[in-house]
């Protein structure tokens, strides 16, 4: 089932759904405030700006966040620190941290990101592979990392 806000959906506190939600507007937070949206199902809206998001399907025009986890992830701008999903389609990027098992972008768009992991199957958090992390600012069409020059130092890769 789908719970269908007509206009803008206002988070004042922490909020879940368990069940799908389509916003005819955009999810924002109270007075400019971010709060974590989790949702059962999927969230489809113009512009998502909130605190942590959890869902199965996120599509939105635009997305900013600290923290995304979703099956997949449909948007022209995602913005967020942390994004952990299988399936990525956007135009552009920007992030700390991207996992995922299939990233996908539109052609002549830009991925800025401190860090990309283009497997989560073969993920292991116990370890560092220097070949993760990278000065990232362009991916083709296809998620092929068009890599910059790797940082010398750990701390570098960490920054």
């Amino acid at each position: 089932m789908t719970k269908i806000i007509k206009g803008n959906l206002i988070l004042d506190k922490d909020t879940v759904f368990d069940e799908s939600l389509e916003v005819h507007g955009s999810i924002l937070g109270k007075n400019g405030n971010k709060y974590e949206l989790k949702v059962a199902g999927n969230i489809t809206a113009q512009d998502i700006n909130a605190w942590d998001i959890t869902a199965g399907n996120i599509t939105a025009q635009d997305i900013a966040a600290r923290n995304i986890i979703a099956m997949d992830i449909n948007a022209d701008d995602i913005n967020a620190d942390d994004i952990n999903a299988w399936n990525i389609t956007a135009w552009n990027i920007d992030a700390s941290f991207i996992l995922c098992e299939k990233l996908e972008q539109k052609p002549d768009s830009t991925l800025t990101a401190r860090k990309v992991i283009n497997n989560r199957l073969t993920y292991d958090k116990s370890t560092i592979d220097n070949s993760q992390f990278i000065k990232q600012e362009a991916c083709n069409a296809y998620g092929q990392v068009l890599r910059g020059k790797k940082p010398d130092k750990l701390s570098e890769k960490l920054k």
